[in-house]
C-alpha cells in the first residue's frame, strides 16, 4: 500500500484546490436533549440548489427530528423543508424517538430519494426508512422495515437511484445473538415495491461475529450497466467501541443481484477499519473511500487515516482486483477520516472528512485525487469549522458539503457551497466582480483589470490620465505629455510647436529667421536680409543681392575701399555700407586692354 504523509498542498490551475467557500449556513434544533444536529448528506439539483438531509436536536423527549433543507445556489438562502417528527418518548412502550435521516440521492426528473430510521414502538428502537419525494417535495410513498420481532434496531443508511430502479442499503440489529447485519433492497420508483433478488434474502454477516460490533453496510452505487456495490464494514471482535474490531468490506453484485465478488480489508491494528462510500466511474470501476485506523484503540488513543481503494468493477473470476490504493493523512499520527466521495467531471475522486488542525482541532477537509492512479491533487481545508464532512456533491463546477460544526457547546447542522476561484484572489467567482482579475474583487473607477493608481499624483488615476507619468497635465493637448503649454513670446503659438518661440512675430524662421522680418523695404522681390541695395527705387531691375547694375556693392571687409571712376559714395549711391568692387567692375580695365590688342 502507497501511504503519503501530505505537509502542503500545491494549487493547481483547476479544480478543487483552486476553489474557495462560496457561503456557509448554519442550523439548529430546538436543543432538547443533547442539542447535537447534524447534515449527513447533500445532493445538488438541476437547479444548482443544495437538496440537504439529517437531523436536529427535536423539543424535549422527542429526540432527534429528521430534517431536510433546501438552500438556493446564490445565497444559501432556504426556501422550503422537510421534517418528521414521530412524537415523544413514551416510557417502555417507546424508549427511544430519534427520527434521522442519512442519505439523499436525486432522480433524472428531479425527484428525490432519502434513506433513514424512524423512531419505533415497545417492540422497535428503530425502524429502517426509506421514502420517495417529487421535486415539489411532497412525498410519493415510503418504506418501512423491521427484521422480526427480535430486531430491535434497523436502518437505510445509503440510497441510489437509477431511471428504472432505486436502491437501498444498511442493517439490522437482527437478534442478541446476531448483532449486526447487511441488509439491502431494491424498489420499483412508482410503487415503491421490493422487488427479487436483491432483497432481503441478500442480507449478510459475519456467523463468527456474534459478541462481536454489528455488520453495516454504509453505501450503495448502482453503475448504468446495471450493477451494484454495497460497501460498509464487518464486526470481527471486540466488546466495546473503544476495542471494537470491524473490517472494511466491499461487496460486487451483477445486474441480476448476483454476489461477483466480495473484499475485505484488515488494518494493521485490529480495530476499526469502515468502508464509508462508493462511486463507479463510467467504465464501471468503482472508488470506495473511508478509514482505517493504525493507533491503540478507537477512542482517545485512535489513529485513523484516510483509505481509498480503486477497485476493477468485474474483478477477476469472482476475485477483487485492486487497481490502486492509498492511505493519506496530513500529519504524521493525525487521527482523520473520510466518510464522502463523488467524482468531478474529468472522474477523479473528491474525498471529504476531517483532517486535524495545528492546533489539534478536527476540521473539514476535502481532498481531490487523480483517477488514474490515485495521486493527491490537493485540497480544501476550511480550519474555522471544527467537525467532520459527512455529504459531498459536485455538479457544474461546485462542490456542496455537509456535516457537523462544533459551536463551542454541541454540533451544530452546517452547509457549505465551494465554487471556483479564477483568479485565485481568495474570493469565488460568484462574488467576485472581477473573476479574473487577481488584483481586483469590483470594478472600482477604472475597471477590471485595470488598476485604480495614479502613478504620477495629480489626483487623477491613470485610466483617466491621459499623461498619466506627468503631475502638470492629465491631457497632451498640443505638446503632448511631458511637455509645459506655455507661448514665451506670446504669439498665440506654444513653444512647442513655435519654432521662434521668442519671437512675437515669427512662428517660423523663414527666410531671415527667428527675430528678423521677412520684409521688403523697397519692394525689388529681394527681402531686406538679403537686400545690399534696401533703397533702390521701385520698379528697378535689381540683381538677386538686390542691386542695380550700376550699382557698386561695398563690403565691409575692414580693408580701404577702390576708388573707381563709376562707383558711388555711400551717400551718393544706395546708401549701401562701406564695400568692394564687384568682381564683373573689377575685370573692366583688362577686357578694354584686350579690345585694344585685337584692333
Amino acid at each position: 500500500m502507497l501511504t503519503i504523509v501530505l505537509v502542503a498542498t500545491t494549487a493547481q490551475a483547476v479544480d478543487l484546490p483552486t476553489m474557495v467557500p462560496q457561503w456557509s449556513v448554519d442550523h439548529a434544533g430546538a436543543g432538547g436533549s443533547d442539542g447535537d444536529d447534524q447534515a449527513r448528506d447533500v445532493a445538488i439539483d438541476d437547479e444548482g440548489g443544495l437538496i440537504v438531509a439529517g437531523w436536529v436536536d427535536g423539543e424535549a423527549d422527542h429526540g432527534d427530528d429528521a430534517t431536510v433543507l433546501h438552500y438556493l445556489p446564490e445565497d444559501g438562502s432556504s426556501d422550503w423543508s422537510i421534517t418528521r417528527d414521530e412524537g415523544p418518548i413514551d416510557g417502555l412502550l417507546k424508549p427511544s424517538s430519534d427520527d434521522r435521516f442519512t442519505d439523499v440521492a436525486v432522480t433524472s426528473d428531479g425527484d428525490f430519494l432519502l434513506a433513514g430510521t424512524l423512531s419505533g414502538d415497545d417492540q422497535y428502537l428503530q425502524r429502517w426508512w426509506v421514502s420517495h419525494w417529487f421535486a415539489d417535495h411532497t412525498e410519493d410513498w415510503e418504506h418501512i422495515y423491521t427484521d422480526g420481532l427480535s430486531s430491535a434496531d434497523q436502518a437505510a443508511h445509503g440510497v441510489a437511484v437509477t431511471d428504472d430502479l432505486f436502491y437501498a442499503s444498511g442493517w439490522s440489529f437482527r437478534s442478541p445473538a446476531v448483532r449486526g447485519q447487511w441488509v439491502s433492497f431494491t424498489y420499483d420508483p412508482d410503487t415503491g415495491a421490493t422487488t427479487a433478488p436483491f432483497g432481503p434474502a441478500a442480507s449478510y454477516h459475519d456467523e463468527d461475529a456474534i459478541t462481536a460490533a454489528p455488520d453495516q453496510a454504509e453505501a450503495v452505487a448502482v453503475h448504468t450497466d446495471g450493477s451494484i456495490a454495497v460497501v460498509g464494514a464487518i464486526g470481527i471482535a471486540g466488546d466495546t467501541p473503544d476495542d471494537a474490531d470491524t473490517d472494511w468490506h466491499v461487496r460486487m453484485f451483477d445486474a441480476g443481484g448476483v454476489l461477483m465478488w466480495e473484499h475485505t480489508w484488515d488494518g494493521p491494528a485490529g480495530l476499526e477499519d469502515r468502508a464509508m462510500a462508493v462511486q463507479f466511474d463510467p467504465f464501471g470501476d468503482l472508488y470506495v473511500a473511508g478509514y482505517h485506523n493504525t493507533g491503540s484503540d478507537n477512542g482517545a488513543g485512535a489513529d485513523r487515516d484516510w483509505l481509498l481503494i480503486k477497485y476493477a468493477g468485474e474483478g477477476d473470476y469472482g476475485e477483487p482486483v485492486i487497481l490502486h490504493d492509498i492511505s493519506f493523512e496530513t500529519a504524521e499520527g493525525a487521527d482523520e477520516a473520510a466518510y464522502a466521495l463523488v467524482l468531478d467531471n474529468a472522474d477523479d475522486p473528491l474525498v471529504a472528512g476531517y483532517v486535524q488542525s495545528k492546533d489539534g482541532r478536527a476540521v473539514w477537509h476535502v481532498e481531490q485525487f487523480a483517477g488514474y492512479d490515485l495521486a493527491p491533487l490537493g485540497g480544501v481545508t476550511l480550519d474555522d469549522t471544527e467537525g467532520a464532512i459527512w455529504g459531498i456533491d459536485y455538479r457544474d463546477d461546485h462542490v456542496a458539503v455537509c456535516g457537523t460544526a462544533f459551536n463551542g457547546l454541541d454540533d451544530d447542522w452546517r452547509t457549505t457551497r465551494i465554487e471556483p476561484d479564477s483568479d485565485g484572489d481568495g474570493l469565488g467567482d460568484s462574488l467576485d466582480e472581477c473573476p479574473d482579475d487577481p488584483e481586483k474583487t469590483e470594478p472600482g473607477i477604472c475597471g477590471c483589470n485595470i488598476p485604480d493608481v495614479d502613478s504620477d499624483e495629480d489626483g487623477t488615476l491613470d485610466c483617466d490620465d491621459l499623461c498619466p507619468d506627468d503631475p502638470e497635465k492629465i491631457d497632451p493637448e498640443n505638446c503632448g505629455c511631458n511637455e509645459p503649454e506655455i507661448d514665451s513670446d506670446g504669439d498665440g503659438e506654444e513653444d512647442c510647436v513655435d519654432q521662434c518661440p521668442d519671437d512675437p512675430t515669427k512662428i517660423t524662421p523663414g527666410e531671415c529667421g527667428c527675430n528678423d522680418p521677412d520684409e521688403d523695404s523697397d519692394g525689388d522681390g529681394v527681402l531686406n536680409c538679403n537686400d545690399a541695395c534696401p533703397d533702390t527705387p521701385p520698379g528697378t531691375e535689381v540683381r538677386d543681392d538686390g542691386c542695380t547694375d550700376d550699382e557698386v556693392v561695398i563690403l565691409d571687409t575692414g580693408t580701404p575701399a577702390v576708388d573707381t571712376a563709376d562707383a558711388k559714395s555711400e551717400s551718393e549711391g544706395c546708401g549701401c555700407a562701406t564695400s568692394t568692387p564687384s568682381p564683373s567692375w573689377a575685370l573692366l580695365p583688362l577686357l578694354l586692354v584686350g579690345l585694344r590688342r585685337r584692333r
